[in-house]
């Protein structure tokens, strides 16, 4: 929560382009109940499309990040996909470094959140890039105040 309310002031002075703002059609009239259906379920399919092609990416990859440091295949396979990553990170390093790894790989989400948070927002027309540079600067963020939180308690 910290990385985030910091993160929000860090950005705050971006202004967004009218562009940035959510489309409005013109008719809202025209909406009815079965394009709001059709709709909804078309993102819940894909984001599940996405959860499940890179979970499949992240096991496929496994052979290639045994050939690497277990430490480092456990981040890698966080910053493809998150849940994979923090439950590997746990079980490799002990707990005064997998909180601050963890927390920044929560906070960043990995690819896999990313992409799918960039799916349900291009109605939005937000920069990826923008984005991207948020999530990655929350997570900086994160990963040095549960740092600290781990200086100080552990």
């Amino acid at each position: 929560i910290l990385s985030a309310l910091c993160n929000g002031l860090i950005y705050r002075r971006i202004k967004y382009e009218e562009s940035y703002l959510p489309n409005q059609d013109k008719d809202a009239n025209g909406v009815n109940f079965n394009d709001i259906i059709c709709s909804s379920v078309q993102s819940v399919l894909s984001v599940a499309a996405i959860i499940i092609f890179f979970f499949v990416v992240s096991q496929s990859l496994s052979p290639l990040l045994n050939l690497i440091p277990d430490g480092l295949s456990s981040i890698i396979k966080g910053m493809i996909e998150m849940t994979q990553g923090c439950l590997s990170v746990s079980k490799e390093y002990n707990l005064f470094w997998s909180v601050p790894i963890c927390s920044f790989l929560i906070s960043f989400g990995g690819v896999s959140t990313i992409i799918q948070s960039i799916t349900l927002l291009k109605k939005v027309n937000m920069p990826t890039q923008l984005f991207t540079l948020q999530k990655l600067t929350q997570a900086v963020i994160s990963f040095i105040i549960s740092l600290i939180f781990s200086i100080i308690l552990i």
